[in-house]
């Protein structure tokens, strides 16, 4: 992983404010894992512990959220001492991951963009597998197989643009550039194609992979009008996948 999430934790953290994020991303997601109460998770890439806290707040039993930068779990631990929620956060590289537990779930935001060839992302998927629980499920979000960028200035509205080369390509580096009211920064990452992670995910033994597309939530309508949305779900940036152990 190329970018440094210890120089932009603080920025990240704001950008998660973006009506996309909270309308599409986050609402996307929550439909997708569900009722979480009673339940173990484990949430990858945590960042700043944003899933993490919220996940702890809909009656998940136990939560541990794992992130490669110290910056952002600094970040985490800081609002967890506020809290108080029972949250565990770790630093570490996923693919180092080796934890003395299994978990019902586990949740990841924005995390198998990050490797850059198949041998990573079967990396990934393998510590994901080794610790959910037989039967226990994988959600996440990623990358739009369907969507490559293109037509940059679509999403400049929302709060965000995305650059790669076209066609796009294996491997290939696609840069986001996230604008804030007062500055902008990027984030790199890579693409890999739908049938790569098809791969990935059975040999890493996660069945019934299932491809997800972007909803809105019902609550939209107060940060947007039908126009804006409509021109974000056209060229939305995220997929969302979910798998079994």
């Amino acid at each position: 992983m190329t970018t440094d999430y210890d120089r932009i934790s603080q920025e990240y953290k704001q950008a998660k404010q973006a009506p996309w994020r909270i309308h599409v991303e986050q609402f996307t997601l929550f439909e997708l894992i569900g009722d979480v109460r009673g339940k173990s998770v484990l949430d990858l890439a945590c960042g700043e512990g944003f899933l993490s806290r919220e996940l702890k707040a809909r009656d998940a039993r136990r939560v541990v959220g794992v992130d490669i930068s110290q910056a952002m779990i600094d970040l985490a631990r800081s609002q967890e001492q506020s809290a108080g929620q029972g949250i565990e956060y770790l630093v570490s590289d996923v693919k180092d991951l080796v934890l003395e537990e299994q978990f019902d779930l586990v949740v990841a935001g924005w995390l198998l963009n990050y490797a850059r060839t198949p041998d990573e992302l079967l990396e990934m998927c393998q510590s994901i597998a080794r610790h959910l629980k037989p039967g226990g499920r994988f959600c996440t979000i990623n990358n739009d197989f369907e969507n490559p960028p293109s037509d940059v200035e679509k999403t400049r509205p929302h709060g965000f643009v995305r650059t790669a080369p076209e066609p796009i390509a294996e491997g290939d580096t696609i840069t986001w550039t996230i604008f804030l009211p007062d500055r902008s920064f990027t984030i790199d990452n890579y693409y890999l194609s739908r049938p790569t992670h098809e791969k990935a995910f059975s040999a890493a033994g996660l069945k019934e992979l299932k491809f997800h597309p972007p909803r809105l939530s019902p609550s939209a309508g107060e940060a947007g009008d039908e126009t804006f949305w409509a021109a974000f779900l056209d060229h939305a940036p995220a997929a969302f996948l979910d798998a079994t152990r």
